[in-house]
């Protein structure tokens, strides 16, 4: 075997040395002390399954020697040369491995128990589903060592070194990573749990699913470290920087962030609930759709970032900045905004309460859209308490949003049965928007001091329910019968639906309108006469402003079903009388004389053809009497 390792270039051991030792560790250790001054020399000797327990192998040659399954307990291996040895499934519990080289080395299954292997070279090492529970790494180099499912519970490994170590799946539980330096390392789906982390450097690595919860990384770097989906719930996170990482979708539950630097940090969807958030800052990060109910953000720095959607349902953010801040489609309940600063905010469709706290709040101006449009007031500063008195008065509007499109029955029979549920909120549609990507947004009218919150859940509720059981039974493939061509006596039950559907879009005008029924229309008083002279419009004019909207609405919506169709055109062109009360006056007229022009127009168009008897009901006109007013309040176009 010596003659093979000589042929083929390899170290090979001392004879002599090699026969002392497979002798036992107990004669080996009693001729160590009589030639202290020899160094042994083992390299590449099979020494597999031997039983060297407490052997005395300090500053030992074994490189590449060969120890897998070898009882190797109590050794004494500190200063040892294992580079590229094979250890697998070595015992190596509570053995001395202080500075031993262990480069390139095959620990993989091997047991290091309590071992010390403080200032070790497992530089490139194979450590795989190793056990070092409670081991010393104090100050070991791991640098590209591959520790995967390795058993590091309770191990030391303050100020070692794992750039770009492997430790997906390893065990980390209550380890000691104190000032550590893991940067480009990967501890996917790591246990982490109560690990101290503290000034550890983790920048660019790799955390993804990682479980922290209740770990200690207080000032610990993880500069663009992708932490996204992991468990940081009751972390403690004091002045952790954190810049450019992804920490989307992560659990940050009850985590203490003081004076954390999450700026341009992505955090959407992201759980931050009950988190102290204390002067933390969150400058242009995006946490669109997360959770931070609850949290205590006072004085937190929120300045251009992205909430949207966000969830502030009793979040403390008093003192703190919100200038610039995208609260679009945000849950505002609650909320202590108290001494806040919104100048430059975005509430575009903010599910707002009269919860909210809004003392001494500073707002030189605000936005109702996005991307900086829609500014109020248009020009010049707010007034001092002015933006609170805006606020108050837009509680007034729930607003629901849909995904995925609308079924218009279903929405119909929801907000006919949140009227019955809530009758002393006088729900009313307000408007119906588009907001692309399948997301719809209902506006309703609601009386001061509704629950909101309760409302949403029973709309949504019913909605759900409903729609399940209408596409099961109905099929919207009748489309003679939705327009208005079907049978005496017959209404299907989709016309059923959306003719209920615009009774319900504003109670209040319909009352009037049923007041107002079987009056015939009167002349208009001078002043409004001259009002409609200077807006006159004749039928063709009329007629050329719905082919408008019919043509734009045939671009817009290609694939509308034929029910679909018919309530979008009802909702535009209803807006568009609400926007000029000249042709909403005109078209009133012209229903009601039963214009040829008109008739063609609805009939003859790239969208839908509609009869004059449907587009009557719209405006609740006949042919004999009219009413100067809808019996259905104006809808933004769908």
């Amino acid at each position: 075997m010596q003659e093979i390792f000589e042929k083929e270039g390899y170290p090979v051991a001392n004879e002599a040395h090699l026969k002392e030792l497979k002798l036992g560790a107990k004669h080996w250790n009693a001729w160590r002390k009589l030639h202290f001054a020899e160094q042994p020399d083992l390299s590449s000797a099979d020494l597999s399954h031997l039983n060297l327990s407490g052997v005395n192998l300090i500053g030992a040659n074994l490189c590449k020697a060969t120890l897998n399954l070898a009882n190797l307990s109590g050794s004494y291996l500190s200063c040892a040369n294992l580079s590229g040895a094979y250890l697998s499934e070595t015992n190596l519990t509570k053995a001395n491995l202080s500075k031993a080289n262990l480069t390139k080395a095959d620990l993989s299954f091997a047991d290091l128990t309590a071992a010390t292997l403080i200032e070790a070279d497992l530089n490139r090492a194979t450590l795989i589903e190793a056990i070092l529970v409670a081991a010393n790494l104090s100050f070991a180099d791991l640098n590209r060592a591959n520790l995967s499912k390795a058993n590091l519970q309770d191990a030391n490994l303050s100020r070692c070194i794992l750039i770009e170590a492997i430790l997906n799946h390893a065990n980390l539980r209550a380890c000691n990573f104190n000032q550590a330096i893991a940067s480009e390392a990967s501890l996917r789906e790591a246990n982490l749990i109560e690990a101290r982390l503290n000034k550890a450097d983790f920048s660019f690595a790799n955390c993804i699913e990682a479980n922290f919860r209740r770990a200690s990384l207080s000032k610990a770097i993880f500069i663009e470290a992708n932490l996204r989906g992991a468990n940081l719930r009751e972390t403690v996170l004091r002045n952790t920087l954190l810049g450019r990482a992804n920490l989307g979708t992560t659990d940050l539950t009850e985590a203490n962030a003081t004076e954390t630097n999450f700026a341009g940090v992505d955090l959407i969807r992201a759980n931050l609930s009950k988190a102290i958030l204390i002067q933390a800052n969150f400058q242009e990060a995006t946490l669109s759709g997360a959770n931070l109910s609850r949290a205590i953000a006072t004085g937190a720095n929120f300045s251009e970032a992205d909430l949207g959607e966000a969830d502030l349902t009793k979040t403390d953010l008093r003192q703190a900045n919100l200038s610039q801040c995208d609260l679009t489609r945000s849950k505002i309940a609650a909320t202590n905004f108290e001494g806040a600063t919104l100048s430059g905010v975005c509430l575009e469709d903010a599910q707002l309460s009269s919860t909210a706290k809004l003392e001494g709040i500073t707002c030189n101006f605000f936005y109702l859209k996005r991307n900086a449009q829609d500014r109020r007031p248009t020009e010049g500063n707010l007034l001092p308490g002015e933006f609170a008195q805006l606020f108050h008065n837009a509680l007034e509007t729930l607003n629901l949003t849909l995904h995925s499109g609308v079924n218009w029955s279903a929405f119909a029979h929801a907000v006919n049965r949140l009227n019955t549920l809530h009758k002393s909120a006088q729900l009313g549609i307000q408007s119906i928007e588009n907001k692309g990507d399948g997301i719809i947004l209902l506006k309703l009218n609601t009386s001061p001091g509704t629950d909101t919150v309760q409302i949403q859940r029973d709309f949504m509720k019913v909605y759900e329910e409903a729609k399940q059981a209408m596409e099961t039974r109905w099929q919207l493939n009748t489309k003679d019968t939705l327009l208005g061509h079907g049978g005496a006596g017959h209404t299907s039950p989709q016309r059923e639906s959306i003719n209920q559907l615009f009774e319900l879009l504003n109670p209040i005008l319909n009352v009037k309108g049923k007041e107002r029924s079987g009056v015939r229309q009167t002349r208009p008083s001078q002043g409004a006469q001259t009002n409609e002279d200077t807006r006159t419009q004749t039928n063709a004019d009329v007629g050329t402003l719905i082919r408008t909207i019919m043509d734009d609405l045939a671009q817009r919506y290609p694939n509308a079903t034929p029910a679909q169709r018919v309530l979008v055109s009802a909702l535009e062109i209803q807006q568009a009388a609400k926007r000029d009360p000249a042709f909403e006056a005109k078209i009133v007229a012209a229903l009601t004389s039963g214009s040829l022009l008109i008739t063609q127009v609805f009939q003859n168009n790239p969208f839908v053809a509609i009869s004059l008897e449907v587009v009557r009901e719209w405006f609740g006109v006949s042919a004999i009497a009219s009413s100067a007013q809808p019996t259905a309040s104006s809808v933004a176009s769908v």
